[in-house]
This record gives structure tokens, sequence and C-alpha cells, in this order.
């Protein structure tokens, strides 16, 4: 940005021309100044500029002009361009992370309950934090919690977190359903590290913006926890004397 200044007239510059003349201007930071007379010829480097503290002091020794005009100039602003919501941040890459592993097993049928075992391992070298485990059943599944984990209406849930090559296992049982293959949805999301992890990997503070843990961090595993229909018990008896008369029948055929 510039500004221009007309001195004429002030300070008085008569035909008569004087023993010396003395300027002092007042600039801001980074401002730098230039002075022309009446003819636009530049006097700024005849004036013997001294600086002296925000201000600088001409001086000419019998001057030649009449008019003085001044020139400010700002220098160039750069400016942060602002980013759109759809811009990309690149972030540091962190080589550790942590790498979950999901397994179930299903138990035999007992009671007519049958019991399902989750397992939770962490086969990555940072860790598993913010854990976030759900399994959400049908009402008539009749959901209970055992060990590793709490009921929360129909779901079975728990938090928590995972060293590397630690694991945590989660047992509950359902009701059976007789004639019925189950499917159940699993849940799990988990940040692959720690923001203190994370800050002494990149060699941060904790606090600075590169430690937070950002989408890049985060995973969800889902997976469907499959239980094959079971059979009542006079259903089991019913169909094993069918098969023995079938067998029965098909010898006599061939006898």
């Amino acid at each position: 940005m510039k500004r221009r200044m007309n001195l004429r007239g002030y300070p008085t510059i008569s035909n008569k021309v004087p023993l010396s003349f003395i300027l002092k201007v007042t600039k801001g930071s980074g401002e730098t100044i230039t002075l022309k007379d009446e003819l636009g010829s530049s006097i700024s480097s005849s004036g013997k500029p001294m600086d002296e503290n925000n201000s600088i002091l001409f001086t000419w020794e019998t001057p030649q002009f009449k008019e003085i005009n001044m020139q400010l100039s700002n220098p160039s602003i750069s400016m942060t361009p602002t980013l759109s919501p759809t811009s990309t941040i690149q972030m540091p890459d962190v080589k550790i992370r942590a790498q979950l592993q999901v397994t179930y097993e299903v138990g035999s049928l007992i009671n007519n309950r049958v019991t399902i075992k989750v397992f939770l391992k962490n086969k990555g070298d940072a860790t598993a934090s913010n854990i976030n485990l759900t399994i959400e059943h049908p009402h008539e599944l009749e959901p209970i919690a055992i060990s590793g984990s709490e009921k929360i209406g129909d779901t079975i849930a728990w938090k928590g977190e995972l060293s590397p090559n630690e694991e945590h296992i989660s047992e509950y049982s359902v009701k059976a359903i007789i004639g019925k293959d189950i499917e159940i949805p699993l849940k799990v999301t988990y940040a692959k590290i720690t923001s203190e992890e994370k800050a002494r990997a990149l060699g941060v503070s904790p606090y600075a913006a590169e430690a937070s843990i950002n989408p890049q961090d985060l995973e969800t595993i889902l997976i469907i926890i499959k239980i094959l229909k079971t059979i009542s018990g006079f259903t089991a008896i019913a169909a094993i004397i069918i098969l023995a008369l079938v067998t029965i029948i098909l010898r006599r055929e061939k006898a």
C-alpha cells in the first residue's frame, strides 16, 4: 500500500535559497520513504538520509527544489489462504500402529442357551486405545453378560484399551432359537495409537496439534456372528429314527 503526501508549502520554501533544509519523517515498521521534487525527480539520496529510532532525518545543503512530494510504501503482506472444508491437511506419518484381531467362538447348546466368546487381540506395536465393542441382538435372544463385558438393553458392550500382544475376552450367552439360523452384528471401533505414543514418535509435545488423534488413526471392524439353527431334542430323536428306518428299508431292498 502506498501513501502520497505533498509537502508543498510545509515548510515554506521561498524563492530565496536557504543555507540548509532539514526534514524529519516518522515511519512505520517496514515502511520505505521516497521523496521527489516538483519535477518528479528523486531527492531522497541527496538529502543524506539518517535513521533515528523510528524516523529518518533528511538534510539538504543549499536545496534547489521548491516542492517535496513524499511517498510511504508498506511491505507486501503474505496472506495465509483459508482452507475450505474439503481441503486436505497432510499429517505427519507415524510408523507404529495398533492392529486389532477380532474372532469369536460359539459354544455348545446347554439348557437352551448358547455361549459366545469374543476375542480381541492387539497384534500391532502401539496401544489400541478408545476401544468400543458393541454386539447388538434381537430382543428374542435375551443376551446375558458372563464376563469381560456388560449388558445395556439388548447390547453386549465393552470399552477399554489393549497394549501390544494383550488380549481381551468378552463372554456372554444367548437364548437358542429352534430351527433358525442366527446372525448377530458385531462392531469394534478404536484408535490405532495413543496421543502420548504419537507425540513420542513425532518428537513433539503431547499437547501439540500433531499429536492429536485424527481420522487417519481410527479404524472400524464389522463382523457377523453366525449361529447355525439348532434342533430340539424331540426333533433330533425323530430324525435319527427316520434315518434308521430308511437305512433298514434300503438294506431290505438290496437283499
